[in-house]
């Protein structure tokens, strides 16, 4: 999948924004709609789980406040 992105990216009017470090996160990209990577919610979290070391509830508050939280905002805060 990571090539596909990069295939996009390159194609893109705007730049992609990945999760990093890719190497971990490229393994939940399920797609991209427009110029934004689609991420599966529950491989993230466990993708935290393996690769963090981190409980359940740890890796859903981690993924909350610091993925999709920093996610939303840097697309919401995006000139049009």
């Amino acid at each position: 999948m990571s090539d596909w992105v990069d295939e996009m990216a390159d194609g893109a009017d705007t730049s992609v924004t990945v999760m990093e470090p890719r190497s971990t996160y490229d393994q939940a990209i399920v797609g991209m709609i427009g110029c934004t990577v689609v991420y599966d919610r529950p491989r993230v979290i466990e993708l935290l789980m393996e690769e963090g070391e981190m409980s359940l509830e740890d890796a859903i508050d981690y993924h909350h406040f610091n993925q999709e939280a920093m996610y939303l905002w840097h697309f919401l805060d995006r000139p049009e």
